[in-house]
């Protein structure tokens, strides 16, 4: 299996991702991903929703389907609500400002 290192390697060839060192930690090396990779997840989120949004509609019978699109936001709200009680968040706002510093530096 191959390292971090050699799987970072590759993607950097790819163009998927840049690294830079870290200025507040000597010897640390921060990975963000390049403004391609961030198209390339957003669209790839977006297939993954489409789909699962099709996958759940599908079965319904046709006059219930309407009502099921209806009600989405109530259940994107609760589990928004879920998320920020259980404390599932990710920021990878310090990384991505740091690798923004780094590209204007």
């Amino acid at each position: 299996m191959p390292t971090a290192s050699v799987l970072i390697d590759c993607m950097v060839e790819e163009g998927l991702v840049e690294r830079a060192s870290n200025p507040a930690g000597r010897g640390q090396v921060l990975v963000g991903l390049t403004q391609v990779a961030e198209v390339f997840g957003a669209r790839m989120r977006s297939t993954r929703r489409a789909h699962q949004v099709r996958l759940a509609v599908e079965p319904l019978a046709p006059q219930d389907r309407p009502i099921f699109v209806r009600s989405l936001p109530a259940l994107l709200t609760a589990l928004r609500r879920e998320r920020a009680e259980l404390g599932d968040t990710i920021d990878c706002s310090s990384n991505r400002a740091s690798m923004a510093r780094r590209r204007e530096g």
